[in-house]
């Protein structure tokens, strides 16, 4: 008899429907590092360390994107993966907190 984790069905199917704000947030993400390189200001000791955050939190975001889209129909593996989509996703939000933090020291 196979256990059917609704918690964890309810995860991935969250995780697919925000999928294109993820997409969203992935671009927003290119545009800055862009943005930055532009302006010079990558080259200075934050703007720098900035875009360092930057790059991680793109290769978070692109990995979770790559494990939504892979993610598997066993529910017990769902939940490993949803698991592992969050963690993601949070240091996700850590690296561009501390990414406009430091941005915020330039344009003072």
């Amino acid at each position: 008899m196979t256990v059917i984790s609704f918690a964890a069905l309810k995860s991935v199917r969250q995780l697919k429907q925000h999928r294109q704000e993820l997409v969203a947030v992935l671009t927003n993400v290119r545009g800055t590092l862009s943005k930055l390189f532009e302006n010079g200001l990558a080259f200075h000791l934050d703007g720098s360390r900035a875009c360092r955050d930057l790059l991680e939190a793109q290769e978070n975001l692109s990995e979770a994107l790559e494990a939504i889209d892979a993610a598997p129909e066993d529910t017990d593996e769902q939940e490993d993966t949803a698991r592992h989509i969050q963690v993601l996703l949070d240091q996700v939000g850590v690296l561009a907190t501390r990414a406009m933090e430091r941005l915020q020291t330039l344009k003072s």
